[in-house]
């Protein structure tokens, strides 16, 4: 929303301005417009999540974690 005067963005780089998405500039005026809104997340897909939803699922917080050095150790130590 680079079209918001209060917002840090780029006003040549709108693709859909006010005229065409009217609701969505009316949230960010009387709400918040969340500009330079950043989500620290152990991995990408749980920074995602929380960035566009503010809540990962049970799913990804057992499948998308990262594996620790003690871990890949053990993994390759299954290997061999």
């Amino acid at each position: 929303m680079g079209d918001i005067p209060e917002g840090n963005g780029d006003h040549n780089l709108v693709l859909f301005g006010e005229k065409i998405t009217p609701n969505q500039h009316a949230i960010a005026r009387e709400f918040v417009l969340l500009d330079n809104f950043f989500v620290n997340g152990e991995v990408s897909a749980d920074g995602h999540n929380w960035t566009m939803g503010a809540y990962a699922t049970d799913y990804l917080e057992k499948t998308g974690q990262p594996v620790t050095e003690e871990e890949e150790e053990n993994i390759r130590v299954k290997d061999q």
